[in-house]
């Protein structure tokens, strides 16, 4: 994960932490000084990563789906 503010920058700029993730789809981490670190994501990659999830959840299925499809036959790459 390239991007990560802390949660005050991320309180202070949230529409603009928003609009990055959303645009450039790119997860942002959010570091907090006590508890656990977050993740924002966007809405339209969190559908596509439960997807891929589910269709890995039945080895014929993900069998048969990555026998059709190599990687070279993607257009698009995410950047992380």
């Amino acid at each position: 994960m390239e991007r990560q503010v802390s949660y005050t920058e991320a309180r202070n700029n949230l529409s603009s932490v928003l609009n990055q993730v959303c645009l450039n789809h790119e997860p942002i981490r959010i570091t907090r000084r006590e508890g656990n670190n977050t993740v924002i994501i966007s809405e339209e990659d969190w559908n596509a990563i439960q997807e891929t999830l589910y269709l890995m959840s039945s080895p014929k299925d993900w069998k048969d789906i990555s026998e059709k499809v190599s990687p070279e036959d993607c257009s698009e790459s995410l950047p992380w």
